[in-house]
């Protein structure tokens, strides 16, 4: 199913972190959501880690020419990727990524970091509800 995200014109990204519930545990990806103007896909990381057939699929999705992938803050999530899923390749190379949060704070001449919620609110005079 995910073959339909290949050659999407854009794609969003977002991905959701397996909480540490005890001092010994290790937070990890959990989820890893993606979605075109067509379609959306939760992918169980958990469940599906160095899985081979969907690292093939996300990498092809990642590296399509014709694809703007599209995240926010989405940068420290690649490198929390490259901890926990060491054996994939789909979040080494995209062909054209963009991360909203790095235009946004260049276009306002920020210093510090801006939250998606603050920055939809800012721009399209909208609230986000993180909860849903």
């Amino acid at each position: 199913m995910l073959e339909e995200l290949i050659g999407a014109e854009m794609i969003g990204m977002d991905s959701e972190w397996r909480p540490s519930i005890s001092p010994f545990d290790v937070e990890r990806p959990g989820l890893l959501q993606l979605s075109s103007a067509k379609a959306a896909y939760l992918i169980d990381l958990v469940a599906f880690a160095n899985h081979k057939g969907l690292d093939e699929v996300l990498t092809k999705v990642f590296t399509n020419e014709n694809s703007v992938c599209i995240g926010f803050a989405f940068r420290s999530d690649l490198e929390v990727f490259a901890k926990h899923l060491p054996n994939m390749q789909f979040y080494k190379k995209f062909a054209k990524f963009i991360d909203v949060q790095d235009y946004y704070m260049k276009l306002y001449e920020l210093d510090n970091q801006i939250g998606l919620a603050k920055v939809a609110l800012e721009l399209l005079d909208t609230e986000i509800c993180k909860g849903e």
